[in-house]
This record gives structure tokens, sequence and C-alpha cells, in this order.
């Protein structure tokens, strides 16, 4: 099921559910998605260093 074809016309706008006006036939959530990059760890501090900070957090 598609909720997409549930909400109004204000969700869709609000969720980029629109005609992307610089690509037909693509939505606008869609040319965002292709545009993001996800974030990757640091490269500078060792990953042990991280885990201390998370756990520090989960304790906090």
């Amino acid at each position: 099921m598609k909720i997409v074809d549930y909400w109004d016309d204000d969700q869709k706008k609000l969720l980029s559910y629109v005609p992307d006006p610089a690509n037909p036939g693509k939505m606008l959530v869609e040319t965002l998605i292709d545009r993001s990059m996800p974030r990757g760890l640091p490269a500078n501090q060792p990953e042990q260093a991280w885990i201390d900070i998370f756990n520090e957090f989960k304790t906090a």
C-alpha cells in the first residue's frame, strides 16, 4: 500500500512528493534522495574513541 495515495496536497508538498521541475518524470523527493550522501565516520579519531563517547552518552 502506498501511503502517499492517501495524503492530501498539503502533505505531499510538505514531504516533497511533487513533480520535480528540473527532472520531468521524477518526484522532487527522488531527486533529493539521489543527491544525498551517507555520512561516514571521521577518519582522524580511532574507532575506540567514538565507542567510548557513545557508551558515556548512553549512561548519562
